[in-house]
């Protein structure tokens, strides 16, 4: 039977803000336990503890052996750590993080495909997901009737007229309809990080691939987003919407989008997989920022 130190080195995706911020030092504690991830709060960051395997996440260390870790270092909500250079230290273990350098994909010559467009929403469609309003693809995307879809449950009643205005908004620059709906829809849903939020994310992260051609309501979209989401949805969630805006990687959405542009095949499961709702919500998010750039299948 192997025998484990109380330090440990690992390697870790870590992404760039939880990295600098870990050189400067500091003290937080365990905000949530779970099967999928551990969450830190330290001041007013929150950061994600997962597996290597979820790729880099942009409020992520994900290191190798997760599981094992977790186990070896006996967290549990409430407890107090510190962290500095490279260490997590909780309880007089260590946690010894050897970082692994990533690179964003920068194909500023590649273009999404309708094709791919239409696949994708396709595989989101085949998902039938009950839970949260990633259904509204159908709508949404695809341009089908949605008096059936808006019924699946109150998510989706509530969120279809707000996406539907906000589409119409960002696609004819009327900045304070974009503020209003972003308003309405921040906090909507289910999940830990709620559906609506979910949807914003992929959008915003769509719309730093395209930006030769984004209206100039986008940038409205941002900044509400970044003004309200502190206080219109929860700790979690609003670490992920600020962390993208701040230009953080995503790496399943990056692959993704890879996918729709045809530079390598398109597999949305490494994105629909996340969560129980939240993967499929981001990349309906990624059809919508689509959409709005003129990227239609309707």
């Amino acid at each position: 039977m192997r025998c484990f130190d109380a330090n440990e080195t690992v390697s870790a995706l870590v992404a760039d803000t939880v990295l600098k911020l870990m050189h400067k030092g500091g003290t937080g504690e365990v905000l949530m336990v779970n099967s999928a991830g551990v969450y830190l709060s330290t001041d007013d960051q929150v950061w994600l503890l997962c597996d290597i395997s979820c790729g880099a996440v942009p409020i992520g260390i994900a290191i190798d052996g997760f599981a094992h870790q977790i186990k070896r270092l006996c967290l549990e909500q409430g407890q107090k750590f510190c962290y500095r250079e490279n260490r997590l230290i909780f309880s007089g273990r260590t946690l010894k993080l050897q970082p692994v350098i990533f690179n964003e994909n920068q194909d500023c010559f590649a273009k999404p495909q309708l094709y791919l467009i239409n696949q994708a929403a396709q595989d989101i469609v085949n998902l039938r997901k009950e839970r949260g309003i990633s259904m509204l693809v159908l709508p949404l995307v695809l341009g089908l009737e949605s008096h059936d879809i808006a019924a699946l449950n109150p998510y989706c009643t509530k969120a279809y007229p707000l996406f539907s205005r906000l589409i119409q908004a960002l696609s004819s620059d009327a900045e304070s309809e974009v503020c209003e709906c972003v308003g309405l829809l921040l906090g909507l849903g289910v999940g830990l990080t709620p559906s609506a939020d979910d949807v914003m994310l992929g959008m915003l992260y769509a719309f730093r691939k395209l930006v030769d051609v984004v209206p100039k309501s986008v940038d409205t979209f941002r900044a509400s987003i970044f003004d309200k989401c502190d206080i219109r949805t929860n700790r979690v969630s609003a670490a992920y919407l600020k962390a993208v805006l701040s230009g953080a990687y995503f790496e399943r959405i990056d692959q993704v989008w890879r996918g729709l542009c045809g530079l390598e095949p398109l597999d949305t499961t490494v994105l629909t997989e996340v969560g129980s709702s939240s993967g499929a919500e981001m990349l309906l998010g990624v059809l919508i920022a689509l959409r709005v750039c003129g990227y239609s299948i309707i």
